[in-house]
């Protein structure tokens, strides 16, 4: 059996698509886990600043985090 060009350029096109394909899911992913963990982030500070009446907190976070 034989592989004509016809065929690898298939098979190219195959990959090539799953792995765009696969590259775009990573993104969305990584997207979605960086955006649960931020948001997280800010409602536990904003609740440390309601507790203490001030934006200490906040601050922290932000020099914490830069």
């Amino acid at each position: 059996m034989t592989l004509y060009k016809e065929d690898q350029m298939d098979d190219i096109v195959i990959y090539l698509v799953s792995g765009v394909i696969m590259v775009i899911i990573g993104v969305i992913a990584g997207y979605h886990v960086t955006v649960r963990y931020y948001t997280r982030r800010f409602f536990v500070v904003a609740k440390q600043c309601e507790k203490v009446q001030t934006i200490a907190p906040l601050i922290a976070e932000l020099e914490r985090e830069s």
